[in-house]
């Protein structure tokens, strides 16, 4: 069986990601081409469940915690110790320690109701995704489905740059090395480029709950440049795979969603 293409969607917030996800699922489907979205934070694992009610602060039971989250937690942070990529001298070691232990931190800190560095917080973002990797994404891919997903490993990047707390190099070691193997790169890589105060305009328009990134137009803009950044890094990564990788394809948000869409498709060739 032929293994599904990876494509991914990255923007600010209100850049249209969900919208593209599921046009494009829907444009593959009446292809013949099985397709599914996923999106992160996820709600299919306990630590995606928890990243969400803590970025819009929303009241998290106790006996959720206790029973869900924490035995999550508890059985990811054991399972660093053998899962992931082991290279070659002692840097592998000690990025995954360090980063186990930002999680048993975050674990700690929710258990007690207390605020969580920005440093702790992505750290349970990359978690989820290696979760959501191993038990949704990959065995998709595997089956022939086209997995088209609504923000990634970059997402991570941008927010811990422009909140503080942990550099784009970083949070590429945290991929690299603690999920390892089952980390995978995008076999289309789009990044839906919107302005800052469009973003706010249209988070204030659709009244949605507003998350902790979501609230100032400063952090937006810190965001787009972060974001910047990142694709630069990645494109470097890119540069270097072999067979060297396509860079990330910067569509115009700006534009309406059809047009948005058929940027999109158009580079697919689909």
């Amino acid at each position: 069986m032929k293994k599904g293409k990876f494509i991914l969607l990255e923007s600010l917030t209100c850049g249209g990601k969900g919208v593209q996800a599921k046009k494009i699922k829907t444009h593959l489907v009446s292809k013949g081409i099985p397709a599914m979205v996923y999106a992160e934070p996820t709600s299919s694992s306990k630590i995606g469940i928890i990243i969400r009610k803590l970025i819009e602060k929303q009241r998290i039971e106790e006996s959720f915690i206790r029973n869900s989250f924490v035995p999550e937690m508890l059985g990811y942070i054991v399972a660093l110790g053998v899962s992931g990529v082991f290279l070659k001298g002692v840097e592998r070691n000690d990025v995954v320690k360090e980063f186990a232990g930002l999680l048993n931190n975050a674990m700690v800190k929710v258990n007690n109701s207390e605020k969580l560095t920005n440093r702790e917080l992505q750290a349970l973002y990359v978690a989820d995704r290696h979760l959501d990797l191993r038990e949704n994404i990959i065995p998709a891919l595997k089956k022939g489905i086209w997995v088209v997903q609504d923000r990634y490993d970059r997402s991570t990047m941008a927010f811990g740059k422009a909140f503080g707390g942990v550099t784009i190099e970083e949070v590429y070691k945290w991929h690299l090395h603690a999920i390892g193997k089952e980390y995978l790169l995008p076999d289309y890589d789009f990044f839906i480029k919107i302005d800052p105060r469009t973003a706010m305009d249209r988070l204030q328009k659709d009244g949605k709950v507003k998350d902790q990134f979501e609230q100032k137009l400063d952090g937006l803009v810190r965001t787009a440049l972060a974001y910047e950044e990142a694709n630069a890094f990645m494109n470097t990564q890119y540069a270097i795979q072999d067979p060297p990788r396509d860079p990330v394809i910067v569509v115009d948000g700006e534009n309406d969603e059809d047009g948005v869409f058929k940027e999109i498709i158009s580079h697919m060739g689909i």
